[in-house]
């Protein structure tokens, strides 16, 4: 169940970021990178702890976790 929600949560997150609307996705080479970030996590079928160690190493965990708790409490 957590994992099904990082999956969906980490989905929506990415269409944001390939929104031409963002400043960074508007780079055609970060965009392109971003793609093949997540191709790579697709063809390994990343499980949520691996995912929570990657947000932790890029140090996005904190956002996601704010995210992630109803009414966006830390």
């Amino acid at each position: 169940m957590k994992t099904q929600l990082l999956r969906k949560l980490i989905r929506e997150e990415v269409k944001k970021a390939l929104s031409e609307n963002t400043q960074l996705m508007s780079d055609p080479t970060v965009k392109s990178k971003v793609e093949m970030v997540i191709k790579t996590l697709q063809s390994i079928e990343v499980d949520g702890e691996t995912m929570q160690y990657i947000l932790e190493q890029v140090g996005m965990d904190e956002q996601m976790l704010h995210q992630l708790t109803p009414g966006g409490t830390r």
